[in-house]
C-alpha cells in the first residue's frame, strides 16, 4: 500500500536520519550502561505523557515510542556491523556511546560545542522524524488529503501484522495498543499523500538533463574481476571475529602453494568455477576454511579494498587476460582475471541518483519554509528521560521482517531496513525501492538540530517564565 510508506526512510534521504552516523562515529568509547534506570521506566510506562507539540498538535509518548522503535530497528544494525569492525581493535568500543561524525569524518557538535554521540544524534533525528510527521500531517489535512475505505483497511491489517510481530518485552516498553498505533500509521499515510503533492510541484522546476549533465562519467568507472582465492584468514560468521590459526607462516605458505598448483589451468583458459568453488563467505563452516574458492568483485582505482598489490596487479591486465603469477591480498592469496576494465554500468544510476538528490534538496527547501509556520514545544521533563539506543530492541525479536506491500506489488521493509539501503524508485520518490541513502544525503544541507533548553541560546526562548512544564525550542532551519 503505497500510502503507508515509512517516514523515518523519507527522513534519512532530506534530514539525515542515521544515515550520517550510520558507517561513521568510530570514536573510542568505552561501553555505557543501557538505559534500564526505574525513572525512565516509568516515564516510557506513563504512554499519555504529552512528548512534544507542534502547533496545537499534541504527540503523546505511546505515538512517539513508534517512532523510537522504527529507529531503533535500524540503529541497532549499524550498531551490530560497527561493533564487529571496531570491537575486534577495542574490546571497549561501543557504537552507541562513540562519536558521531559526519561525511568528512569530523565530529558532530551542538550549539554549546559540545561533541554529540551517536546516541545523541539518533535521539536528534527521531524528534526531527516526529517533528516533520506532524508538519506533513497537518499541511495534508488542510489541503483536504482523505485516506480511502481501502487505505484503512490495509492499515488496519499492518497495525495487526506489526502487533503480533512484537515481543511482550517490545509491547510492555512501548506501550502500544491497536488504537494507539492505528492512528499513528493514519498520521504517517495522510502525511504522505502531501509529500507526494509537493514533491511533484517541486520537481517540475529540475531540469533533470542538466542535472545528469553534471555527473561525470569516470567517477563512476570501476573494474571488475574474477579470482580465484587461498585465504590465509578465517573468520567466526557469528560475530565476524578472525579465527587464528594454530601456525599463520604454515598457513600462508600452503596457502600460495595450492594456487601456484593451479596457475597454469587458470591461464590456459579453464573456468575459475572449475577450479575452485564459488566463494559462499561460510568459512567457519566448511570443513577446510582455507581451501580455494572463487569469486568476483567489483572495485575502483584507489579503493585498494584487498591491498595495494592486489589493485595493482588487477589494473595491469585487459579484459580476459589472467594476471601471470600469485598475488597476495590482505586476506589470502590470489589469481586474478580481468572481466571488463572499464564498467560504466553504475553511470546511469549515478546520474538518477544526482536527480534525486535535486529532488530531495528542492523539497528539503520548500519544507523548511512551510516549517517556520509552526512553533516546536519540546517536553524535556518526559524527553531528557528516555535514552534511546537499545530502548525497545529485543534481540529475539524479527525486526526486519515486518513487511507491507506496495499497490504494485513489490513489499516495503517496514521495520528493518538497512541505512545504507535508502534511495527513490522513480520521479515521484516513492520508497518502494530503498538504497543508496548515504548517497542521497551528501549534498543535502544539514537541517534542523532540537536541542535541549540548556544548550539552546536565550533568544529561542519564548514566554520562558510562563513555561514549567516544557520549554519552547526553535529549530534551527537548514541552510
Amino acid at each position: 500500500m503505497k500510502t503507508l510508506k515509512r517516514l523515518s526512510v523519507l527522513l534519512m534521504s532530506l534530514v539525515l536520519v542515521c544515515t550520517t552516523v550510520a558507517f561513521t562515529g568510530c570514536g573510542n568509547k568505552k561501553k555505557d550502561k543501557k538505559a534500564s534506570t526505574d525513572d525512565k521506566k516509568e516515564v516510557v510506562e506513563d504512554t499519555d505523557s504529552l512528548v512534544v507539540t507542534v502547533n496545537d498538535i499534541e504527540v503523546k509518548l505511546d505515538e512517539a515510542m513508534y517512532y523510537i522503535y522504527d529507529s531503533e530497528a535500524q540503529a541497532q544494525q549499524n550498531a551490530q556491523f560497527m561493533n564487529m569492525i571496531y570491537g575486534q581493535e577495542d574490546e571497549n568500543y561501543d557504537y552507541f556511546s562513540a562519536e558521531a561524525t559526519d561525511e568528512n569524518d569530523e565530529p558532530i557538535k551542538d550549539e554549546s560545542g559540545k561533541v554529540l554521540t551517536n546516541r545523541d544524534q539518533l535521539k536528534l533525528d527521531i524528534m526531527d522524524q516526529i517533528v516533520m510527521g506532524q508538519i506533513l500531517y497537518d499541511q495534508s489535512k488542510k489541503a483536504g488529503n482523505e485516506l480511502s475505505d481501502e487505505d484503512l483497511k490495509d492499515i488496519e491489517e499492518e497495525v495487526d501484522s506489526a502487533m503480533n510481530n512484537f515481543t511482550d518485552k517490545q509491547k510492555k516498553v512501548m506501550g502500544l495498543t491497536n488504537d494507539s498505533l492505528s492512528a499513528t500509521f493514519q498520521k504517517i499515510a495522510l502525511g504522505n499523500l502531501y509529500y507526494d503533492s509537493l514533491m511533484e510541484e517541486v520537481s517540475k522546476g529540475i531540469d533533470e538533463e542538466a542535472v545528469k549533465s553534471t555527473v561525470n562519467k569516470e567517477d563512476s568507472k570501476k573494474v571488475s574481476v574474477e579470482y580465484i582465492q587461498a585465504p590465509t584468514v578465517a573468520y567466526n560468521d557469528e560475530d565476524g571475529s578472525i579465527i587464528e590459526p594454530d601456525d599463520p607462516e604454515k598457513v600462508k605458505k600452503e596457502a600460495k602453494e595450492k594456487l601456484e598448483a593451479v596457475l597454469e589451468d587458470a591461464k590456459s583458459g579453464k573456468a575459475f568455477t572449475e577450479i575452485a568453488p564459488e566463494d559462499e563467505g561460510d568459512t567457519e563452516e566448511a570443513a577446510d576454511p582455507y581451501e580455494l574458492v572463487e569469486g568476483e568483485m567489483d572495485f575502483q582505482k584507489g579503493d585498494q579494498i584487498n591491498g595495494a598489490e592486489f589493485e595493482d596487479a588487477a589494473l595491469t591486465l585487459d579484459n580476459n587476460q589472467v594476471y601471470d603469477g600469485v598475488v597476495e591480498g590482505s586476506d589470502g592469496y590470489y589469481i586474478i582475471k580481468m572481466l571488463n576494465k572499464e564498467n560504466y554500468e553504475d553511470y546511469e544510476d549515478a546520474q538518477e541518483e544526482a536527480v534525486e538528490e535535486a529532488k530531495a534538496e528542492a523539497f528539503a527547501k520548500r519544507y523548511e519554509e512551510i516549517k517556520k509556520e509552526y512553533t516546536i514545544k519540546i517536553n524535556d521533563e518526559v524527553w531528557d528521560a528516555i535514552e534511546v539506543g537499545e530502548l525497545t530492541y529485543d534481540e529475539s525479536a524479527e525486526q526486519s521482517e515486518d513487511m507491507i506491500e506496495a499497490e504494485d506489488g513489490e513489499e516495503i521493509d517496514m521495520e528493518g531496513l538497512e541505512e545504507e539501503d535508502t534511495s527513490y524508485e522513480d520521479s515521484d520518490v516513492d520508497f518502494e525501492d530503498v538504497e543508496e541513502a548515504d548517497d542521497l544525503n551528501e549534498d543535502i544541507d544539514d537541517t534542523e538540530e532540537v536541542e535541549d533548553v540548556s544548550d539552546a541560546d536565550d533568544d529561542t526562548l519564548e514566554d520562558e517564565d510562563s513555561e514549567d512544564e516544557y520549554e519552547e525550542v526553535e529549530l534551527e532551519n537548514a541552510d
